[in-house]
């Protein structure tokens, strides 16, 4: 337990965390899983944060222009309280959510509500993005996917801006951070620049 619990279900919930870099279908299979739970006739309750306003605010979307709504929240733990009658939790761009998540999701999970986490697993300059790392180290299914590099094709695990601008240190989350196509590459390993 922990402070956000509230054992109310007397289950226990599974946790499957979706991560890749960008461009490499997070968002698409979120979306496919989260039908799933509706065609299972799951309550299921939706979040992004709300910094990513890319394609607008309250909406999860992919790059090739699906999408469905979601709640916009700026900590993790504003969660739970929309959260309260779902029997499944969706978490679109987990990455700018931090630690704080990790307990949000085990109170999530106490209650008996599957949680799906879809973020990034790197940062743009290839360090690992808490707290989709330590997830996925307790979760019971984890999705790893990998884009198209931008230089060869070969499969990317990394993206990196597509430009020299600066956008500052990437664990300290900013606006100027948030981007899609227009700022971001994916990269494979040999055309990556990593810290």
């Amino acid at each position: 337990m922990n402070e956000f619990s509230n054992d109310n279900r007397g289950g226990t919930g599974t946790l499957t965390v979706i991560a890749g870099p960008m461009f490499s279908g997070k968002s698409a299979r979120l979306l496919e899983i989260v039908k799933g739970f509706a065609v299972h006739e799951k309550i299921v309750a939706v979040f992004t944060h709300a910094i990513d306003t890319r394609r607008g605010i309250g909406d999860i979307s992919t790059h090739d222009g699906r999408s469905i709504p979601a709640i916009p929240v700026t900590q993790a733990r504003d969660i739970l309280p929309f959260a309260e009658v779902a029997e499944a939790v969706a978490v679109d761009e987990a990455q700018f959510f931090g630690a704080e998540l990790m307990n949000v999701v085990d109170a999530l999970l106490d209650r008996g509500v599957d949680v799906v986490v879809c973020g990034l697993s790197v940062t743009f300059d290839g360090r690992p993005f808490s707290p989709i790392p330590e997830l996925m180290a307790v979760t019971e299914r984890v999705e790893k996917l990998t884009a198209d590099c931008s230089v060869c094709g070969a499969p990317a695990s990394f993206h990196q801006p597509a430009s020299n601008q600066d956008l500052g240190d990437p664990l300290e989350i900013e606006e100027r951070q948030v981007g899609g196509a227009e700022a971001y590459e994916a990269r494979c390993r040999r055309h990556a620049t990593r810290q």
